[in-house]
């Protein structure tokens, strides 16, 4: 019996810090068009295919071995439809996105130009 509790624990926390290992988070600084921004959280879930910061949540859509891309489109709790895309240098850290949100015929632009740095969940 208390092999296969072990056994079970060690199971579980592999998974656990497998998927821990599938999510990289960053904290980034740079700009949002010209106003500096400081400590955006990013995080890259190579498991859901997702990259998120600053409240959005984007597919990605290609993965190579220098460059994540991701791109997508969704209704936000505001009734806007924003659209993110962008591309994250694997080795230098580097982020570029441009954001558009939309609500009937208007529109709202962003483009963000930040560095990454790798980073610890904090819970």
């Amino acid at each position: 019996m208390k092999f296969v509790l072990a056994f079970v624990i060690l199971i579980g926390s592999g998974a656990a810090s497998q998927a821990q290992q599938q999510q990289l988070v960053f904290s980034c600084d740079g700009k949002l068009g010209e106003e500096p921004v400081h400590n955006v959280g990013l995080v890259v879930s190579l498991t859901e295919r997702t990259v998120s910061f600053s409240g959005y949540v984007t597919p990605i859509r290609q993965v190579d071995p220098a460059n994540i891309y991701f791109e997508g489109s969704r209704k936000n709790m505001y009734g806007m439809v924003d659209h993110v895309s962008g591309g994250i240098d694997r080795v230098t850290g580097a982020m570029t996105a441009s954001t558009t949100s939309t609500l009937g015929e208007k529109n709202v632009s962003s483009n963000w130009d930040m560095v990454c740095k790798p980073r610890s969940r904090m819970f």
